[in-house]
């Protein structure tokens, strides 16, 4: 399995296809490895609301196997200080 972790694009730079251009040039470099002929799987992460991007990744082929439930965010202090 190979992991295609974040793909980070600045808000200004949304909507340019930036996001996608990463991905498919970061597919095409792993095809291009040594290791890619033993490689079944490629893993890749998304908000579950971050619908642009999961279509742009069904269209790579992709498709939701799991759901991931980590939170992110910045956690309260009042939380915090309750545990």
């Amino acid at each position: 399995m190979a992991l295609q972790d974040d793909s980070l694009v600045d808000r200004s730079c949304r909507d340019a296809g930036v996001a996608r251009a990463l991905k498919v040039v970061n597919l095409e470099h792993l095809q291009s490895l040594p290791q890619a002929s033993a490689t079944q799987w490629v893993q890749s992460y998304c908000a579950e609301t971050n619908t642009d991007i999961l279509g742009r990744k069904a269209a790579l082929g992709f498709r939701c196997v799991d759901v991931m439930t980590a939170l992110e965010g910045r956690p309260e202090a009042a939380a915090l200080r309750r545990t």
